[in-house]
């Protein structure tokens, strides 16, 4: 009884194992594509204090600057949730197998997320730049720790937070 009981539960995490490697491996290609072009990638959390409230927790790949790059945000097993790419000819995000255009990456992420995000300043932000954003409060002070705050203290309230990785 116990041989067919352990045979079992082998079976089962053999299974599990298996399906789980499955999923977690669909997302294995880096952004990156250039040595040149600045590059973060890290986990980002952004609430939207609304009626009703929105949030989106997601790890990200970020490459380029405010003009042109692209930035993927990935579940923690990997799936690409959205692609977002960019240039002065206008934006483009893909996500649950449709993609839409936009005029400009600030377009693009005021209808993604529901509220204007100072995207300029983001890419300050990430390389540790205490620009200031009307209507938006950041904390770097603990970028040693990879760690980046932004709070909009205006309007619709949202907090983004970023964590970079150091690979």
């Amino acid at each position: 009884m116990r041989t067919i009981s352990r045979a079992l539960a082998c079976t089962c995490i053999l299974w599990v194992t298996v399906l789980l490697s499955g999923c977690a491996s669909t997302a294995t290609n880096k952004l990156k594509t250039s040595t040149d072009t600045p590059y973060w990638q890290g986990r980002l959390s952004l609430t939207v204090h609304n009626t009703p409230p929105t949030s989106l927790t997601a790890d990200f790949e970020l490459e380029g600057n405010k003009d042109k790059g692209a930035l993927r945000l990935n579940s923690p097993l990997g799936n690409v949730l959205a692609a977002l790419n960019w240039s002065p000819a206008g934006a483009q995000l893909t996500a649950q197998g449709s993609t839409q255009q936009f005029d400009s990456l600030e377009a693009l992420v005021l209808h993604a997320t529901g509220t204007p995000l100072p995207v300029a300043q983001l890419f300050d932000w990430v390389q540790g730049l205490d620009t200031s954003a009307e209507g938006w409060q950041t904390d770097l002070s603990n970028y040693q720790n990879m760690r980046i705050q932004a709070r909009r203290v205006i309007a619709t309230t949202a907090e983004l937070k970023i964590i970079l990785s150091s690979d």
